[in-house]
């Protein structure tokens, strides 16, 4: 006889980001990451904990404010 186990969805941390001020300030660029990032989630049954957003900095270092002060999280797991 087996159990009726639930599965129990996988908790997510999102990163989102804009390299602009520009795109910063419109949001637009925010705005559609977040949208996808949710239509994602619940495709595959994600549940998201966190979201984590760097408005206006560059992907040419990991040195972003946000990204840094999650990174020293006893939690932080990076794949």
């Amino acid at each position: 006889m087996r159990a009726n186990v639930a599965l129990m969805p996988t908790k997510t941390i999102a990163y989102l980001r804009v390299s602009t001020d520009k795109q910063a300030d419109r949001g637009v660029s925010l705005d559609a990451q977040r949208a996808k990032l949710k239509a994602y989630a619940e495709l595959y049954e994600l549940e998201l904990v966190d979201v984590i957003v760097d408005a206006g900095q560059s992907a040419k270092s990991l040195d972003r404010p946000v990204l840094l002060s999650r990174r020293n999280a006893p939690h932080w797991t990076p794949i």
